[in-house]
């Protein structure tokens, strides 16, 4: 089931983090047992096949090498590491709400003290979840590292996931995006969400923009939709979901390599369902911000489409505030904000802006309500979104921002930070948009010019990047 059946090359695990915190209370006292025992040997075994008729070793012997060496074994619980919010657990995408590794085992079993730098997080707080005798007494008193010495970010297209992380640090600016295909989409025995093209985001301590999480089995069927998630959907329906048999969710989506340019880091995902094909393009700029460029083929015909975020704000979410913008909303966790600008690069002139109130696990079998942002948009092709997604801690203010159109099929927005101005185009057409005088003119794709002396003054570009 672990090695075969639901993890990938690259590490990803088909049923969500919290079931493979769940499945290790279970099997990883046996792997560190079988390791004192093997040594690091790989040894012959035969495969019973009425244990488990689809394993690939049923009925036949086969060389199965000690668990703390095996190479999909480790890059299991290694991607499970990397995955890890500022606050030290692992992210709730899928049939997970946010969890804990068993760090001390883990340590030891792969002779890794890395695992131990998540253990001792005061979210984490050295769980163990039933193996603490085993923890403890194999645990030598070695401390933690002061980071992983993992790489902070990075795309794994066979995991289905890419993450943008500016530091290991509580404070840092987090965000995964979701894009998972084949064994790590299909093979999550009724816990896959409908989630691509998704995503999450924490900055200055706070989760902002959040996937539902989890809540429980019996309760799960609040949370796992399309809708229920950061995702697009085409006249009202995301990508499906079967009620009959829940192992059919969703459909395939596809990340790209992650590229980073001067200030400025980005990633694709690509996927399609309710016949449009979508791409993702979504770029970190200048570490606090990002801007989302969605792109639709509906096959020219009319959809309307609505773009959603569920933000951890309003609602029953303690200390917080929702309010709605022309263009979009703001979320306050305090002491974090996040801003959305969503606009469309055709159709009416700005999106029809909505907010409604969705569930959210605040532990097993818990959950309170939040406010969801929907940006409804009527476009045919081309059909598209160009949004901002600015951030702020309590000591800073609000980024001022402005936006527009070239002309169908573009929009722009720009805003201020600090003594830089960010002029973003979104040019989906194919000939230059813009004029001279607008720092154009644009060509087709996505433009980011970065200028100093903030965006009330015209100033010196400083940098400009053309996907």
């Amino acid at each position: 089931m672990l090695n075969d059946y639901q993890s990938s090359t690259q590490g990803g695990y088909a049923e969500g983090w919290n079931y493979l915190e769940y499945g290790a209370k279970t099997y990883l006292p046996f792997m560190a047992a079988y390791h004192r025992w093997a040594g690091g040997e790989t040894l012959p075994y035969y495969g019973v096949p009425t244990i488990q008729i689809e394993s690939p070793h049923a009925n036949k012997v086969d060389l199965i090498a000690d668990f703390a060496v095996n190479e999909r074994t480790r890059a299991v619980f290694e991607r499970a590491l990397w995955s890890v919010q500022p606050d030290g657990l692992m992210p709730n995408t899928d049939d997970a709400n946010p969890a804990p590794l068993p760090g001390g085992l883990l340590a030891w079993m792969f002779d890794e003290p890395t695992f131990l730098w998540q253990w001792f997080k005061p979210a984490v707080s050295f769980h163990s979840w039933g193996l603490d005798t085993a923890s403890f007494a194999l645990h030598d008193g070695t401390l933690p590292p002061d980071e992983p010495g993992e790489p902070l970010e990075g795309s794994f297209q066979d995991a289905g996931f890419a993450i943008f992380r500016d530091s290991w640090g509580p404070d840092a600016t987090y965000l995964v995006l979701q894009g998972e295909h084949g064994t790590v989409r299909e093979h999550g025995e009724g816990h896959e969400h409908a989630d691509e093209l998704s995503f999450l985001l924490w900055a200055h301590g706070r989760p902002l923009l959040i996937d539902p999480g989890y809540i429980d089995w019996d309760h799960h069927d609040m949370v796992r939709y399309a809708s229920d998630h950061n995702t697009i959907l085409v006249d009202g329906k995301g990508s499906p979901v079967s009620d009959v048999f829940k192992q059919f969710v969703g459909v395939d989506a596809f990340l790209s390599k992650m590229v980073s340019e001067g200030s400025i880091t980005w990633v694709e995902v690509q996927t399609k369902y309710q016949g449009v094909s979508f791409v993702r393009r979504l770029v970190r700029v200048d570490k606090a911000a990002f801007v989302i460029e969605d792109r639709m083929d509906g096959g020219g015909m009319v959809h309307t489409y609505s773009l959603l975020l569920n933000g951890m704000g309003g609602g029953d979410v303690p200390d917080s505030l929702f309010k709605i913008l022309n263009d979009g909303g703001r979320w306050n966790n305090a002491p974090a904000t996040v801003d959305a600008h969503i606009l469309p690069v055709s159709g009416p002139w700005p999106a029809s802006i909505s907010h409604d109130l969705q569930e959210h696990a605040t532990g097993h079998g818990v959950w309170a309500m939040h406010e969801r942002l929907v940006a409804d948009a009527v476009m045919d092709d081309p059909a598209g979104f160009l949004s901002a997604i600015l951030t702020s801690s309590g000591a800073d203010e609000t980024p001022e921002t402005s936006s527009g159109q070239y002309g169908p099929g573009t929009a722009w927005v720009s805003w201020a930070s600090g003594e830089k101005c960010f002029h973003v185009v979104s040019n989906q057409t194919n000939a230059d948009v813009g004029a001279v005088e607008q720092n154009g003119p644009f060509p087709p794709g996505l433009t980011i010019g970065i200028f100093e002396h903030g965006c009330k003054t015209p100033g010196d570009l400083i940098e400009v990047h053309h996907l």
